[in-house]
């Protein structure tokens, strides 16, 4: 195969590990080679899958109909991802976000393929959002424990992904003031009795409020 179809060979194979079912021939041809003549795309889509073949035996299954490829015979991280979401436990969703490296299949390209381009930009979004999802659960599990530090990376991670989220700046600032309120009522019994009683009666303190009881200037 030449440079360009060798990228949308690796195209195609990332395209099939996203699909948890046979994918038509035809459904193929249209996505990557819809600007040639039907018997034409039909005709790359068997060589590239020969080469996909020869490089990964036994990966795909293909009749005249339909591809389908093995998504228990190779380890896809999507699929690792999705196991560990379903789980629903903390530490296994915070093993999911450990799996994120960037944009969904980043830097990935099909020259002159606009379908796939466009389904692309799709799956990019679906998967930002999912992540941003489970990093929203996570900020929120850890500051219901009080594990602001914990909670504070994936809110740091949140904003990467969603800059503009308001919820989530503030969610921040109350964890940063928590934790300094920790620190002076850890350095200050007046300090701690003062949160206590706020506690009771649901106020809150500004920082400079409590470094004044405190006499602990804020960093």
């Amino acid at each position: 195969m030449d440079r360009l179809e060798s990228r949308k060979a690796l195209a195609l194979f990332c395209y099939l590990c996203c699909q948890a079912r046979p994918v038509p021939r035809r459904e193929l041809t249209e996505v990557f080679w819809g600007d040639k003549p039907e018997a034409r795309g039909r005709a790359n889509l068997s060589r590239v899958l020969h080469g996909v073949n020869r490089s990964a035996p036994g990966v795909l299954q293909a009749d005249r109909q339909s591809v389908r490829l093995f998504r228990d015979r190779v380890w896809l991280d999507v699929v690792r991802w999705e196991e560990l979401v379903a789980a629903g436990r903390p530490q296994s969703l915070a093993a999911a976000v450990k799996l994120w490296r960037g944009p969904f299949m980043t830097g990935m390209e099909a020259p002159h393929c606009p379908e796939f381009e466009l389904w692309l930009t799709g799956e990019q979004e679906r998967w930002r959002q999912r992540q941003a999802q489970i990093l929203e659960h996570l900020v929120a599990h850890h500051m219901d424990r009080g594990e602001y530090e914990a909670g504070l990376r994936y809110a740091e991670q949140l904003l990467v992904l969603d800059p503009w989220q308001e919820e989530i700046r503030r969610q921040i600032m109350l964890m940063l003031q928590a934790m300094f309120a920790n620190r002076l009522a850890r350095l200050n019994p007046r300090a701690r009795r003062l949160l206590e009683v706020a506690a009771v009666l649901g106020r809150s303190f500004s920082y400079g409020a409590l470094a004044h009881v405190s006499g602990e200037p804020p960093e």
